[in-house]
């Protein structure tokens, strides 16, 4: 059993707050079943059933906070009502743009009702040549390019049958790869956020997936193979693995992992990372943001353990650079995506004749004024789902960088920005801040004298 240094539990009080709260998990979970539907399984689908009580449940939502808002409550039960009334309004907001065939709502004001007022502009400008941070992407695919264009496809690693020093390789992959996962527990355990934890199993991700990812039923961490590179650097004639960005990779997964399982020790239904009622449009910004800046105390730990932890100097810059351009290098596909979309609903109105049409790929080389997107060659055909997907990692950055910043100049350690932080998936920024602010740190306080 995962053993935190501080578990602090926190229970709603008010039984009507309870029940709303229950009944928003509910709610949730109607909304992933409409993405398992547009995924298909053979084919995608949607039904209008699952619409319809998706529309039931919010209104009756609606109908149950404003009777409870009424009430005395306590402080912690209040915050909770907010995140639940600001849950159901993004629901709300999902089913009228999805599903709803009289609602007229553009992308823009969507993402703005989604993620917040100003959203779509503030993904406008981040793509800007002003804005965008260019010399950071360069300085990473310098310091990258000697690596990736040496490198043996992961591929090639894992399927070679007959090549004895591939075979020989992969075997050294898999060493790399659990000496990692050790490298990242400590971190973990030395910050002082977690005193025990539960062994889970630290494996490679199919092939061609292109994802990490933590799955907390089967206690998995499974990481994209290709992220940790077999390469023979140019003049030498052995073969180097180059997974310092493994290590970060790692610390941000499992920083998901304990998310969910503090969430399940310590806070009410809602507050919970669950898999089956977990959406980006709503949890998101709030678990990504966590895992980001998580990625960012432990790149501070491998500099700071870096002769410790038999670290090279340029590996560490390495991962630096790539951890900085991560999210940066999903904002032009996000625009892509949310361009595409704009293109359609201008299409859909038959008042724009053909002669105003502007493809989305072309519009993104002229709002980002890298003209090779003209082409769209390095973009697929993704769906609205999937941008809001990539869109919680930037808005998640933003949301808990600001957390962070607060907590630091009140002189906080990292194990207590990071458990304060792991303690709830909440969907309203406003109520996560209040949490923190106003109960999580005042109530440890008051534990430690």
């Amino acid at each position: 059993m995962t053993k935190f240094t501080y578990e602090l539990r926190w229970r709603i009080i008010d039984r009507g707050v309870r029940q709303i709260d229950r009944s928003r998990t509910r709610l949730n979970r109607l909304c992933s079943i409409t993405l398992d539907q547009a995924d298909g399984d053979p084919f995608p689908c949607s039904s209008l059933e699952t619409a319809k009580r998706i529309r039931t449940g919010v209104r009756k939502i609606k109908r149950e906070i404003q009777r409870a808002e009424k009430n005395n409550l306590s402080v912690f039960d209040r915050l909770v009502l907010e995140d639940c009334k600001r849950n159901a309004e993004i629901v709300g907001h999902y089913y009228n743009y999805t599903y709803d065939s009289k609602d007229t709502t553009k992308i823009g004001a969507f993402v703005s009702n989604v993620f917040g007022r100003g959203s779509y502009n503030t993904l406008l400008r981040s793509v800007s040549p002003k804005r965008f941070p260019h010399k950071d992407l360069h300085q990473e695919s310098e310091l990258m390019h000697g690596v990736s264009s040496r490198k043996i496809e992961a591929e090639m690693l894992f399927e070679a049958e007959k090549n004895p020093e591939f075979r020989r390789l992969k075997a050294e992959l898999i060493k790399a790869l659990q000496k990692n996962k050790k490298i990242v527990n400590q971190f973990f355990i030395e910050q002082g956020i977690v005193q025990d934890m539960d062994d889970y199993y630290f494996e490679f991700a199919p092939l061609g997936t292109n994802l990490s990812f933590w799955e907390g039923h089967n206690l998995l961490m499974a990481i994209d193979p290709d992220r940790l590179i077999c390469h023979k650097p140019k003049g030498k004639k052995d073969y180097e693995f180059y997974d310092a960005f493994v290590k970060a990779i790692a610390a941000h997964e499992l920083a998901h992992g304990l998310h969910e399982m503090l969430s399940a020790k310590t806070m009410p239904f809602g507050l919970r990372s669950n898999p089956e009622n977990y959406l980006s449009i709503i949890h998101g910004s709030s678990s990504e943001g966590i895992a980001l800046i998580t990625e960012e105390f432990f790149l501070q730990y491998m500099r700071k353990n870096q002769e410790a932890l038999g670290l090279k100097s340029k590996d560490i810059e390495r991962a630096t650079a790539s951890t900085k351009c991560y999210v940066p290098k999903k904002l032009h596909k996000i625009m892509h995506g949310l361009l595409e979309r704009k293109d359609a609903e201008e299409r859909e109105n038959k008042k724009f004749p053909d002669s105003l049409y502007r493809p989305g790929h072309l519009e993104l080389a002229r709002v980002t004024g890298v003209k090779r997107y003209r082409d769209i060659y390095s973009f697929e055909d993704d769906t609205v789902e999937d941008t809001f997907v990539q869109m919680s990692y930037f808005f998640g950055q933003q949301r808990v960088s600001s957390l962070v910043e607060e907590m630091k100049r009140q002189g906080l350690e990292k194990k207590v920005m990071i458990s304060a932080l792991l303690s709830g998936v909440w969907c309203d920024p406003e109520a996560q801040r209040k949490f923190i602010f106003d109960l999580y740190i005042p109530r440890l306080r008051k534990y430690h004298n």
